[in-house]
């Protein structure tokens, strides 16, 4: 085995754990920061973050076919790991072409925006959202990339397009957060518990979400 031509694409820290079936979380600790712990040549740091998923699995049609497995994620990224996701960050959706009008009036297309045309909206501005006659909604955005069409938009032009029934998605590269905080981000109000281990009532995770970074060192 070479390690030049076997693992060609350097590991550079930063690919995502994913839960390996379905179960339920039973367990977990996030830590707010990474800790420390002297050496030689200065202090180490590390995250003693983890979760403990309980999967079942019944191949057969009794019982006694069942088995009970846990899968234990280790030295998972600390809360503070993770930046705040940036919620101005949308994209259009996979197999979308929307119509980018001028003004609220729409009544001139400047152009068509194709899949994957990055967008910023700020939802939190009441006047960069309406609802037009049609019923449908639609959002102030500023492009944060050139579009052609009936006139050439460049990005930080500002234009009107539809943005509800799934046609505008966050963008993909928005900061991800592991599957099992679910119960800690918004809209949820429940309070996170830092830095001591935690058995809350179990709560499904679905095979392949997102578990964390292996980021057990800085």
């Amino acid at each position: 085995m070479s390690e030049t031509v076997d693992f060609p694409v350097p590991f550079k820290g930063e690919q995502a754990v994913q839960c390996m079936a379905d179960g339920e979380v039973v367990a977990y600790r996030i830590n707010r920061d990474y800790l420390s712990v002297p050496w030689y040549w200065g202090d180490l740091r590390y995250s003693g973050s983890f979760v403990l998923i309980r999967h079942r699995v019944r191949p057969g049609e009794t019982a006694e076919s069942g088995l009970t497995f846990y899968t234990l994620y280790m030295h998972l990224a600390p809360w503070l790991a993770y930046p705040e996701r940036d919620s101005t960050a949308f994209k259009v959706a996979d197999g979308q072409h929307l119509k980018a009008y001028l003004d609220e009036s729409r009544q001139w297309v400047a152009a068509e925006l194709p899949p994957g045309t990055r967008v910023t909206w700020n939802k939190a501005v009441s006047a960069d959202t309406m609802t037009g006659s049609n019923g449908r909604q639609y959002a102030h955005v500023t492009l944060a990339e050139a579009v052609s069409g009936s006139m050439s938009l460049n990005a930080g032009d500002r234009v009107w397009i539809v943005c509800d029934k799934g046609n505008l998605v966050p963008a993909r590269d928005s900061v991800t957060r592991p599957a099992w905080w679910s119960p800690f981000l918004p809209p949820s109000r429940e309070t996170v518990q830092f830095d001591t281990v935690v058995c809350p009532d179990p709560y499904p995770i679905k095979a392949g979400l997102f578990s964390g970074a292996r980021r057990g060192r800085a």
